[in-house]
């Protein structure tokens, strides 16, 4: 594959091996928002979203990005 998808990757401090593989083409995704921080410095480019991925504009929405 060219790049990954993570989810949790700081939560689960797993970002530097999806950086060891990928390189800068890592994409994560974090629901909770003390790992956002530590995941766009590991990562670069990462989501803060609400587990059940409600709509935009919807009760519970919750994203934010690096």
């Amino acid at each position: 594959f060219d790049f990954a998808v993570a989810e949790d990757c700081a939560r689960f401090a797993e970002c530097a091996d999806y950086v060891d593989a990928y390189g800068t083409l890592v994409f994560d995704i974090e629901y909770a928002p003390e790992h956002l921080a530590a995941a766009c410095d590991a990562v670069g480019s990462a989501v803060l979203r609400d587990r059940d991925l409600v709509p935009a504009g919807s009760v519970g929405y919750v994203f934010e990005g690096c």
